[in-house]
């Protein structure tokens, strides 16, 4: 315990809550990307259209596709690449799936109605 009041959550004025959204596309910290294109228009294509990991992944996939079953280091090297990010990304979904069925079955032993609205909804928008 501290002697004396000291308030936890200080604001300045104007200011709202001490809190900063720290991301890829925020103004303060970014990613420096040299190129020669134009930054709006890199960043209007990554919201919009695809981003730069969904463009190697295509580019990849067609790639590999062409290559067939046609040997080389460089194919290899890709083709390794390739496997150890989907397993990344199967280990992501797998997380995913494992947290929606501990929530949704959370959710059935408080309220089994809100659970099963949440599931029908669900199935509504998958539908």
């Amino acid at each position: 315990m501290y002697p004396f009041f000291w308030p936890s959550d200080i604001n300045a004025p104007f200011a709202g809550g001490n809190f900063q959204t720290i991301s890829p596309t925020s103004g303060w910290f970014s990613t420096t990307i040299n190129y020669k294109g134009s930054p709006e228009i890199e960043r209007r294509i990554a919201e919009n259209v695809a981003s730069s990991g969904r463009q190697l992944g295509i580019i990849t996939e067609a790639l590999l596709e062409l290559a067939g079953n046609r040997k080389g280091e460089k194919l290899d090297r890709l083709r390794e690449i390739d496997k150890q990010i989907r397993e990344i990304k199967e280990r992501s979904t797998s997380q995913l799936r494992r947290e929606a069925s501990a929530g949704l079955q959370a959710l059935a032993e408080r309220d089994k109605n809100q659970a099963r609205h949440v599931a029908e909804a669900l199935l509504r928008e998958l539908a």
